[in-house]
Formats: C-alpha cells, structure tokens, sequence
C-alpha cells in the first residue's frame, strides 16, 4: 500500500490531491510520496536485520529523503518564484 501510494503521489499528484480534505497540492503531494518512499526503505532494513547493514541503508534512506525533498522544494521555488537579476 505504501508503494502504490508513493508512485500514485509522485507521478499523479492532482489525482491524490483531488481526494484529499486539503485540495491539491502537486509539489506537496510529491514530497509525501518521495519521503514514503525512504520510509518504506528504512522499514524493510529493519525486517532484514539490525546491525551495521541496518546502518547503512537506514543513512542511506534518509539521505535519499532530504535529497529528493529539497529538490522538490528547489524545483517548486524555480516554477513559481522569478529568479535575481
């Protein structure tokens, strides 16, 4: 369920937004379905094992998180704010 709905916020964002009490919201929707996505990672680290392994990946899913989320925020600014001359 958490993949479907991370796939179905990042590649149709108006579609989840038109079902949602908060409206629609791509660049919103976008960054939910990028942030459930290093979640999910993180969860089935947790299911493999715990250790240094665990580690990793949970570093790894973090890091993937921050990266794909500031992008988006990036990408929104640049979309609807005029850049410095």
């Amino acid at each position: 369920a958490m993949l479907g709905a991370s796939i179905l916020q990042i590649f149709f964002p108006s579609y989840m937004g038109s079902h949602s009490g908060y409206g629609i919201s791509a660049g919103w929707q976008r960054e939910i379905g990028i942030w459930n996505l290093a979640v999910l990672i993180i969860i089935l680290a947790i299911n493999i094992k715990y250790d240094w392994f665990y580690l990793r990946i949970a570093l790894l899913a973090l890091i993937i998180g921050g990266i794909g989320i500031g992008t988006n925020h990036l990408l929104n600014y640049m979309e609807y704010h005029s850049p410095v001359n």
